[in-house]
């Protein structure tokens, strides 16, 4: 464990004192435990109780390289020594995928799955990408037939892909999630067959899907709304 000399604040604790801050530091880049080079501390934040007051360090990991910055909560138990607890940020991106809020009506995973797909792509890891967007559409494309085919739950759950596409019966959108999937699978495979396609052409393809899917949702909705005035 590391022992990293701070200085407390003086508003609460008086003349500033010196105390040991004992880490144990993970290298947020490669995730391995590290014994880093120091570069930088920042002075105690405190606040009106031990429970508020934190201090950041920024460190270099002998591993990779990357320099690390992470805040920490300290418990100060006396002026010689503290424990600490790191206090967890995110470097993922904000997801920009944007798409129809009707998709959320008829599935629950596919907003969870394509926005840690457009996460990952903003943060430069497109082979992770890839094979999340492929995920995605898996999902939509399934979700949406048991949607329109409620009584083929089961079957359509246990499907290929592939095979589920074919029970679309829109062919637009059969044609849409077809080529999405095939641009998918390349990006899972060790061979590319569609050299000339990649991520954003399959982006493109999934927010087609979703407009269309969305719009079918929507007619559905008014054919409802029209039968169930009708009967009464």
């Amino acid at each position: 464990m590391l022992e990293l000399i701070a200085t407390f604040d003086e508003s609460i604790y008086g003349p500033s004192k010196s105390g040991i801050v004992k880490l144990n530091p993970k290298c947020q880049y490669c995730n391995v435990a590290i014994h880093p080079e120091i570069l930088t501390t920042t002075p105690i934040n405190s606040g009106f109780s031990s429970s508020d007051i934190t201090a950041s360090i920024v460190y270099s990991c002998p591993q990779c390289q990357n320099h690390n910055f992470q805040t920490y909560k300290l418990d100060v138990v006396d002026y010689k020594e503290c424990t600490t607890e790191p206090i967890t940020k995110s470097f993922f991106s904000e997801s920009t995928f944007e798409y129809p809020n009707e998709i959320d009506e008829i599935s629950t995973s596919f907003k969870e799955i394509v926005n840690q797909s457009s996460q990952a792509e903003n943060s430069h890891l497109n082979h992770l990408a890839g094979i999340g967007y492929r995920k995605a559409i898996e999902f939509l494309v399934k979700d949406y037939l048991i949607y329109v085919k409620p009584e083929e739950t089961n079957s359509i759950k246990t499907k290929f892909l592939s095979q589920c596409i074919k029970m679309i019966d829109d062919e637009d959108i059969k044609n849409l999630a077809k080529a999405a999937t095939w641009i998918g699978n390349d990006e899972t495979h060790y061979t590319r067959l569609h050299k000339d396609k990649d991520i954003s052409d399959m982006k493109r393809f999934i927010y087609a899907l979703t407009h269309l899917f969305a719009l079918k949702i929507t007619i559905q909705n008014s054919t409802d709304f029209i039968d169930s005035h009708t009967r009464k």
